[in-house]
């Protein structure tokens, strides 16, 4: 993917998962099995934004992705929620 592309990908991506409305979380879950990494990523983070500890077993299984920057993402995400359950996946 051209730097451009990578750029606009990561500039509407918030967009885009705003307008998931009320299934945002849900859907962002679901964006964390594409096959894009930088979809991945970028999943997990907005997840971590959102502080919605509902999305905890959905990052935890996430953790053994074959991207590192995935794996860091998620790791973050986990910290930013803030919930005791977020443990569970990284002891």
């Amino acid at each position: 993917m051209t730097r451009l592309r990578l750029l606009i990908f990561f500039l509407a991506l918030p967009l885009g998962s705003a307008a998931f409305g009320a299934q945002g979380s849900g859907a962002l879950a679901d964006l964390l099995k594409s096959p894009n990494p930088d979809t991945r990523a970028r999943a997990a983070h907005d997840i971590g934004q959102s502080g919605d500890a509902s999305q905890i077993p959905a990052l935890t299984a996430t953790l053994a992705d074959p991207s590192a920057k995935v794996r860091k993402e998620v790791v973050i995400a986990l910290a930013r929620i803030h919930a005791p359950q977020s443990l569970d996946g990284l002891i």
